[in-house]
């Protein structure tokens, strides 16, 4: 991903972009806990999109 001038100042006082790299780890198998965490979870989000307010969150940034 690409943070437009949120990265390191050049010589002529400018910001440059910050590159960002994000590693996500997603376990093949899971414990009985593990899963009925994850569909605790699952079910206490739902109808929520976890996208809106990154949204609104990077306008105001």
């Amino acid at each position: 991903m690409r943070a437009r001038g949120k990265g390191a100042v050049r010589k002529d006082g400018t910001r440059g972009d910050l590159l960002v790299t994000v590693e996500v780890s997603v376990p093949k198998d899971l414990s009985g806990r593990a899963r009925d965490a994850l569909e605790a979870y699952r079910e206490a989000t739902a109808g929520e999109d976890p996208r809106a307010e990154l949204f609104e969150a990077a306008k105001g940034a």
